[in-house]
């Protein structure tokens, strides 16, 4: 058995799943945390500057937490008997991943590191977006509840109205760089423009130009969010369907036996659920797949025994 360290920093996020691929499958591998504090000395150690990172007998260093994921999954038997069931296990691991990934980026700062000093409350901030950013089809009776605002304001089918009223479009090619999503801390020299705006407020010599620059920060969290819960709204509906067609949704998405994309169900949506759970009830599948995750004997001990973090 080769001798296995994963990199990451002391918290779930885009390493959980792999953190619980060796759970399930009951391998010992060297669970190295790193501070924050220690992470410009340890970069360039880093292959591609980022983490997660797996290394194998202390030589061979796999970047990428899904790329990571699957090689595991497929040493330790949760990928996947045949090349169509291995497809269909990478395809719901990706659209669960999207959800993962927009989710974490809502706590990033301009240098791609999670916030979190400013944490709890970004969190009450986003939170109370999420009922001011729900889409309502033109001409619906909560459309007309608002006064025709949307009709009067001359929004688009398919655009929201953010919290400040101004449109912000559905266009997959907007500013909030859909393409080239990468893991935690790309090195980069230069980043993203979505991700050159910090989000943490800062002290300004005018009132008037405090507000407008507190006003853009919380446009760009509002972009943000929008972005997560249209991502939620697509992806979710999608896998509750793909489930269902699988001994109706009564078990794994492969059948009787927990794979990798059972566990990414898990890992993705933990976060999510525990900040708004009732989003989640329309999902009466999924939820109950994640409780089957959840009691798997190693994957119970696992969770009860880890290390308790907010991401």
């Amino acid at each position: 058995m080769p001798n296995y360290t994963l990199y990451y920093f002391n918290s779930r996020g885009r390493a959980e799943i792999c953190r619980m691929l060796f759970a399930a499958a009951g391998v010992h591998y060297n669970d190295r945390r790193i501070d924050y504090s220690e992470w410009n000395d340890c970069r360039s150690k880093m292959s591609g500057s980022v983490l997660p990172i797996l290394e194998i007998d202390g030589k061979t260093q796999i970047p990428q937490s899904m790329a990571i994921a699957r090689y595991l999954s497929r040493e330790f038997g949760f990928h996947g008997r045949n090349n169509l069931e291995m497809a269909r296990i990478d395809f719901i691991s990706d659209c669960f991943y999207e959800i993962l990934d927009d989710y974490l980026r809502l706590f990033h700062d301009k240098e791609g590191r999670i916030m979190y000093e400013q944490m709890s409350d970004m969190r009450t901030r986003y939170i109370d977006m999420d009922g001011k950013m729900t889409p309502v089809p033109v001409g619906s009776a909560a459309s007309q509840s608002r006064g025709n605002s949307i009709t009067s304001s001359g929004t688009p089918p398919g655009a929201y109205s953010d919290i400040y009223g101004s449109d912000v479009s559905l266009d997959t090619k907007s500013s909030l760089c859909s393409e080239g999503r990468t893991d935690d801390l790309s090195s980069r020299g230069v980043q993203p423009d979505c991700y050159r705006t910090g989000i943490a407020s800062e002290s300004y010599p005018s009132s008037g130009r405090r507000h407008r620059d507190n006003t853009y920060i919380d446009g760009r969290m509002s972009e943000k969010r929008m972005r997560y819960m249209e991502t939620c709204r697509r992806v979710l509906p999608f896998m509750e369907k793909t489930l269902e067609m699988q001994n109706g949704g009564h078990m794994f998405f492969c059948g009787e036996e927990m794979m990798m994309c059972d566990m990414m169900c898990f890992c993705a949506l933990e976060n999510p659920m525990m900040e708004n759970s009732s989003f989640f009830n329309t999902y009466p599948r999924l939820m109950a797949l994640r409780e089957r995750v959840a009691n798997e004997p190693r994957i119970s001990k696992y969770i009860k025994r880890r290390y308790q973090s907010d991401f």
